[in-house]
């Protein structure tokens, strides 16, 4: 059985309007209903989301709380700033930002494994999320395809270049209804925040102590 690309829609909603505002449930539900509707027929017209609204009874959404309006807006602006499709719902008549739905886009998985896991383990991981087989699926180092038999080392994913700030990336695409593989796609990361000076590495000289 063949797959579709993995396709998702995020949907984040101020959490202030109930707990601060004291907006009932079904107007939240109305904003997210909006923002949703909104960046879905504005790219009406976009390959994703017509692969999106192919099957209506299997759109994946997820759903997500944000605290309040400049965090809201933060995000907008981060959205913009990595160039991802999105629609922020002003609500009329009272003139506010309520919530923001992206435009439905391929998923980004973030998982972690060992440098001699072998390519297959990583695709069986990877089926334990996606419910996508590892026969259905391509995986590629940059635009080498991966094999099955080979280990992540094999490709040079080390620890020296796979870290928690700055995760190596690999492609992943999925057989489609007939029969072929969808086009290689690869969305590059977000910077990564700078490290809290907690986490930051230590020499020999900060560790030294003066003693009078």
């Amino acid at each position: 059985m063949s797959s579709p690309p993995l396709l998702v829609q995020y949907v984040i909603i101020r959490g202030d309007l109930q707990k601060v505002l004291k907006w009932s449930l079904g107007a939240i539900i109305a904003q997210a209903c909006h923002a949703t509707a909104a960046i879905v027929y504005t790219f009406r017209n976009d390959p994703n989301v017509m692969q999106y609204t192919k099957d209506l009874d299997k759109m994946h959404k997820v759903i997500l709380e944000i605290p309040d309006d400049i965090s809201l807006q933060i995000l907008a602006a981060t959205l913009s700033h990595d160039n991802i499709d999105f629609k922020l719902w002003i609500e009329q008549p009272e003139n506010i930002a309520t919530c923001l739905a992206t435009k439905p886009k391929k998923m980004t998985i973030f998982t972690d494994a060992k440098e001699t896991t072998m390519v297959y383990e990583l695709k069986k991981i990877i089926e334990g999320i996606t419910k996508v087989t590892p026969a259905e699926q391509r995986l590629y180092r940059d635009e080498l395809m991966m094999e099955d038999t080979k280990s992540l080392a094999d490709y040079g994913l080390t620890s020296a270049v796979a870290k928690a700030q700055a995760p190596a990336t690999i492609g992943l695409v999925c057989k489609l209804p007939d029969g072929s593989f969808e086009a290689l796609e690869m969305t590059p990361l977000s910077n990564p925040p700078e490290l809290p000076d907690v986490m930051k590495p230590q020499d020999a000289q900060g560790h030294e102590q003066t003693v009078s």
